[in-house]
């Protein structure tokens, strides 16, 4: 006989000569399980968390039929051939197009993140004159916690509105607590004088 197979037999028999010592045992450990099992958290339908991109770009001075014929769907076809896209949406607006791609569960993020950069390269070439390159950024809850805040200037200058975000609300934002950066998306910035200034100053010399 086995070593095993006498601690077994023992065993079995320390509880056939010890029943009330058993059941005793036995009814703590069907209290201490039900215990447990109240403190458990249980969900039938637990919320997945789904991976997803971003692809925002920007071309002021369009309206929104150009925007969407010009910028809107020359992206889509591109970002289309995306591997583990599951579904794409895109809201077009004067001077903006915003791309919300959502992935199938599983996809590896940060690679889908590279080849949408990659094919955003290949239908840049596409877009119209005046068309800033798209950004790809993303929208994992797990990955990158990301909270979006919409400034939309009521007289349309968007230059003075990427200003104030740039210099106010960029700080503001930054001093507040669990902020690990704020990235502006969108607006336009102030063109550089340089040139002409240079030129002016030449022909005066």
């Amino acid at each position: 006989m086995s070593l095993f197979s006498s601690r077994r037999n023992g065993f079995l028999q320390a509880c056939v000569d010890r029943p009330v010592s058993t059941l005793a045992a036995y009814a703590a450990f069907l209290v201490l399980g039900a215990f447990a099992l109240s403190q458990m958290k249980l969900t039938y339908s637990p919320e997945i968390p789904q991976a997803r991109l971003l692809v925002a770009c920007d071309a002021p001075g369009f309206p929104p039929d150009e925007i969407r014929k010009l910028v809107t769907l020359p992206l889509e076809d591109t970002l289309s051939s995306l591997k583990g896209l599951r579904r794409m949406e895109s809201y077009s607006k004067a001077g903006q197009v915003v791309f919300k791609l959502e992935l199938w569960w599983g996809t590896d993020l940060r690679r889908a993140q590279v080849e949408a950069a990659q094919l955003v390269d290949l239908a840049y070439s596409r877009l119209p004159q005046g068309a800033v390159k798209p950004l790809v950024l993303p929208l994992s809850q797990n990955e990158n916690p990301t909270f979006w805040i919409g400034m939309f200037p009521k007289n349309g200058d968007l230059v003075r509105a990427r200003e104030a975000a740039e210099r106010e609300f960029r700080n503001r934002l930054q001093q507040t607590e669990g902020v690990g950066g704020v990235t502006i998306v969108g607006g336009r910035r102030k063109r550089s004088e340089w040139t002409s200034i240079r030129k002016n100053f030449l022909q005066k010399v």
